[in-house]
């Protein structure tokens, strides 16, 4: 048995161009396919980093527009408030590129800042009349005109509820 393995082993005298190619081929699969998952894991990360700043930022500014005086519009048609928006001059959010805070009005449009529109909650529309409830919807961007979070809260005036 030795013999033969002997025998079998001693009449190679190298690899063949055939069996270096295929190696090359699937070693360059490997690396391949290795910097590939390299490359999604890592935009993956900016992605999910992304959206996490973009929902810390619309929290705060939800929160910052809660502790704010409620505002009525008075005026008919009541149509909407605005609230003073977050001073982003100083802070992390303005690192890179730039994070803006937007805010969708009575008529469907995203508008710059932040508005708060009279609110029927039971028939869930827009109200005639200021009863103490407002919707804010902010969209929260990325750049310039990259969309990456959507945030809807209410605003209650205190006083009424």
């Amino acid at each position: 048995m030795f013999k033969l393995i002997k025998r079998l082993t001693m009449s190679e005298k190298g690899s063949s161009l055939v069996e270096l190619v295929l190696a090359i081929g699937i070693l360059g699969i490997v690396v391949t396919t290795f910097f590939m998952a390299i490359f999604i894991a890592t935009k993956s990360i900016m992605i999910a980093d992304e959206k996490a700043n973009a929902e810390s930022l619309a929290r705060a500014q939800m929160e910052y527009v809660k502790q704010q005086v409620y505002i009525y519009d008075e005026t008919p048609p009541i149509d909407e408030v605005d609230y003073e928006p977050l001073d982003l001059t100083g802070t992390q959010y303005l690192e890179g590129t730039p994070y803006s805070i937007w805010s969708v009005n009575s008529l469907d449009n995203v508008v710059e800042g932040v508005v708060g529109i009279p609110w029927d909650s039971q028939n869930d529309i827009l109200d005639n009349e200021d009863i103490g409830l407002q919707k804010i919807i902010l969209k929260i961007f990325h750049g310039d005109d990259n969309e990456v979070l959507t945030l809807e809260g209410y605003k209650i005036d205190e006083g009424v509820y």
